[in-house]
């Protein structure tokens, strides 16, 4: 029974952060009431008090849903490359997600991270930072990578690396396809690291 209200309350999180991502892409984030949002998702103002502090919390937490795209499928596909290459997979995955969302909710995503100081995006015990470091640490193993520096350490770089090129494209206005070119950066920052 608790494990079926989990359940039930996991969907109706899903179900207002699917409204508000629809909701801000028509009508920009300023736009975009609360109201709007519970009437989109089909539950009452209540319900998204009980998940969510305010408009830029569910903004935060609507990000980090790139984790759920991390399932079996993910990690089989992962898995069967070379470990340097599923580590570049994860990290243009994760950009691919982020462009798709389009670049005017990747301002607003920052502007509230910022405001609310969450550390949702940051935080190391994410599905997203593990599997990174995950790949990272069979690269070395495999002698892919060196193992002279910390597998978090490396996860860590190429992560924010990943990070600075989505804000650079924020600021250039999504004036260029940041997927490819996050992509062809892994490359050059990867060979630092190379054996």
């Amino acid at each position: 029974m608790v494990s079926a209200q989990l359940g039930k309350s996991e969907k109706s999180k899903k179900a207002l952060l699917d409204a508000a991502r629809e909701l801000v892409i028509e009508n920009g984030y300023e736009k975009t009431t609360i109201r709007a949002i519970c009437q989109k998702a089909g539950f009452s103002i209540g319900a998204f008090y009980h998940h969510f502090s305010n408009k830029d919390a569910l903004l935060n937490e609507s990000f980090i849903y790139f984790d759920d795209t991390l399932d079996i499928e993910a990690f089989r596909r992962y898995d069967a490359m070379n470990a340097v290459d599923a580590v570049t997979a994860v990290l243009v995955d994760q950009t691919a997600f982020t462009e798709d969302i389009g670049v005017h909710l990747m301002r607003e995503y920052y502007r509230a991270l910022l405001k609310e100081k969450g550390i949702g995006a940051i935080d190391t015990g994410r599905l997203y930072y593990k599997t990174v470091r995950k790949y990272v640490e069979k690269a070395q193993q495999e002698a892919l990578l060196t193992n002279t520096t910390d597998p978090d350490r490396i996860a860590d770089l190429l992560i924010r690396h990943v990070r600075g090129g989505l804000i650079d494209w924020c600021l250039h206005d999504g004036n260029y396809n940041v997927t490819e070119r996050t992509k062809a950066e892994l490359k050059l920052v990867l060979a630092a690291f190379l054996r």
